[in-house]
């Protein structure tokens, strides 16, 4: 096999078709640039350069040398700069999965921050509940994910809380309590309630309804809502109240009206968490991006491992 620095030391000569500008070139001395193009003749078998006292010229075999040996040299440049990419986590592939509140919050910024320094990785994007999540990081399907932490197994995993919100009330604008800036469950008697589909989150959706009952609130009906732009569609029509992430109040729609609870709800945590055993730079660089901007908007604490 050919050794790519012989090609080098070919291709200068080649190119400056005299050997002292060509050593000068590589910083060699002339007679060890002589001695390598002869090692790399004698390998190939035939002459590449004609010489005489006043001139170097290539010979045919010379000539399509160098045609290829311009390309193998352009490749290794090409693949030294693409692996140093990859190495500073400034190009790859790259796996987000996300929750639900966490679009409404920190993913959008971190997102448009990241594609706009790393144009040339390969991002995908998917939204998934915590569950698939966490068996998504561990098999190694996904390199980082945003969760909701609440009750959850997060072993062998890194986490870095990115977003905290609370619950808000959402009733429909003809409700006798829309006007009110908060409101006590207490009040809502046994009207219909909308809430996330318990096999999302299990135990929050337990401790929501318990919150529910120990204020003396017993929904007469559960509605699912998987989204919470289909949870206050259902408040805009009136099927029931509902208990919707604060996130971004610009969600808040027509015939919608948010207000806060004075009982004690569990918050919405959000964390980002890959694998603890990753060494993807890739990964390490994406969740700089999400520390920035959890802490650009929300001021979040970014110590490692969630409160569960």
């Amino acid at each position: 096999m050919i050794e790519l620095w012989r090609i080098r030391y070919f291709v200068a000569v080649a190119e400056e078709l005299h050997f002292s500008r060509a050593a000068a070139r590589l910083h060699i001395s002339q007679p060890a640039l002589s001695q390598q193009i002869r090692a790399l003749e004698d390998e190939l078998g035939g002459e590449l350069l004609r010489r005489t006292r006043r001139s170097v010229a290539l010979t045919e075999a010379g000539k399509q040398l160098l045609v290829e040996g311009r390309q193998l040299l352009r490749h290794a440049e090409l693949t030294a700069d693409e692996v140093g990419r990859v190495a500073r986590g400034e190009q790859g592939r790259l796996t987000v999965g996300f929750v639900g509140p966490a679009m409404e919050g920190v993913l959008p910024r971190a997102l448009r921050s990241f594609r706009d320094r790393h144009p040339r990785s390969r991002l995908t994007v998917w939204h998934r509940g915590t569950d698939q999540q966490l068996q998504a990081l561990r098999s190694g399907e996904q390199d980082i994910g945003l969760l909701r932490p609440y009750q959850h197994d997060l072993s062998g995993l890194e986490t870095k809380l990115v977003e905290r919100q609370p619950y808000l009330l959402a009733l429909p604008t003809s409700h006798r309590l829309a006007a009110r800036k908060r409101v006590s469950l207490s009040r809502l008697n046994s009207e219909p309630l909308i809430l996330f589909p318990r096999t999302t989150h299990p135990a929050l959706f337990d401790r929501m309804l318990q919150t529910c009952s120990e204020a003396g609130y017993q929904p007469e009906m559960l509605h699912e809502a998987s989204t919470k732009s289909m949870a206050l569609a259902l408040v805009s029509a009136n099927v029931g109240v509902a208990l919707v992430p604060a996130g971004s109040t610009a969600e808040s729609r027509a015939g919608v009206a948010l207000c806060k609870v004075t009982d004690t709800l569990p918050l919405v945590e959000i964390v980002a968490a890959r694998s603890a055993d990753s060494a993807s730079a890739m990964a390490e660089t994406f969740m700089k991006e999400l520390m920035a901007a959890a802490q650009a908007r929300l001021g979040v604490s970014t110590k490692s491992g969630a409160k569960r």
